[in-house]
């Protein structure tokens, strides 16, 4: 019975993890849709680079073939971001970065 419970338990945890990075590749993809229509190149390089961490960082989190269509995705969008952020001269990060 206890092996039950702790593989239950387990299991739980796993499908929590799971579920908060797919939550986050949803949050990055509606980051990156926004920031298009909105023209927020801020936004469309924070979801880019977060994407990319995400991925690299826990890579067995998704299906092989998903995970290689989204690093692909992820490098254009990341390279995109970075051209644009070049042409509109952003701030610093230390001032970016600074809170009030």
């Amino acid at each position: 019975m206890k092996w039950f419970l702790l593989v239950l338990l387990l299991l739980t945890a796993a499908a929590g993890f799971y579920s908060r990075i797919e939550c986050f590749n949803v949050n990055a993809e509606h980051l990156f849709s926004e920031s298009l229509q909105h023209e927020t190149h801020g936004a469309y390089y924070a979801a880019a680079l977060g994407y990319k961490v995400i991925l690299e960082k826990y890579p067995g989190s998704f299906r092989a073939e998903d995970a290689s269509l989204r690093l692909n995705k992820i490098r254009r969008f990341t390279a995109d971001a970075e051209n644009i952020l070049k042409q509109t001269r952003p701030l610093p990060l230390a001032a970016a970065c600074k809170t009030n």
